[in-house]
């Protein structure tokens, strides 16, 4: 399915019957997947339903259908900036004496 063409609705149905196939393949119900992730069978059916979620939920759902690496598809996490390797960076530069 090309999301390019869809309301953003249309875009949150697809996503939920896709997530409801993921968690019936996983052999979760609503309940069970609720008491699972602590997100409430409410979020779940709201997700299922096409309704919108917060993002920490969905990751967390998710994660319990072992779906959370499809993330990889939509972010590149190569991408981001490691702040630890950047404030080294930072101070190899200011270290770097001026002519």
């Amino acid at each position: 399915m090309d999301f390019g063409f869809n309301s953003n609705r249309e875009i949150l149905a697809e996503m939920g019957r896709r997530f409801k196939e993921a968690r019936i393949n996983s052999s979760f119900t609503q309940q069970e997947l609720a008491k699972h992730t602590g997100v409430s069978r409410t979020t779940i059916t709201r997700l299922e339903g096409g309704a919108g979620i917060s993002m920490l939920h969905f990751i967390a759902l998710l994660r319990a259908v072992d779906h959370v690496n499809d993330l990889s598809r939509i972010i590149d996490v190569s991408q981001f900036i490691d702040p630890e390797k950047e404030f080294k960076h930072q101070q190899a530069q200011s270290k770097r004496v001026r002519h």
